[in-house]
């Protein structure tokens, strides 16, 4: 999870300023710590983006945690047939 959080601020330094910005403060009030709160807020933004790029948000997730296109495939099949399995397919 960290490597794709990672991976997804440094491509939207926009984003990673904003998220770096959070405070501890900001965190308290919401009773959580400041990880989760920037661990929410950047999920929050990596779904914003593939909602306007028309994209699943997982997928996107996985593109930035993936070091190859063949990792990346694996990945989401491995995902796909855990649903599957879930929902007794």
């Amino acid at each position: 999870m960290e490597k794709g959080y990672t991976r997804f601020l440094r491509a939207h330094p926009s984003i990673e300023n904003r998220i770096d910005g959070l405070t501890q403060a900001e965190a308290d009030a919401l009773g959580i710590t400041l990880k989760e709160l920037r661990d929410t807020e950047t999920m929050r933004e990596l779904q914003a983006i593939a909602k306007a790029k028309r994209v699943d948000s997982s997928d996107l997730f996985w593109s930035f945690v993936a070091d190859t296109r063949e990792e990346y495939e694996e990945m989401v099949a491995a995902r796909d047939k855990a649903m599957k399995e879930a929902i007794g397919l």
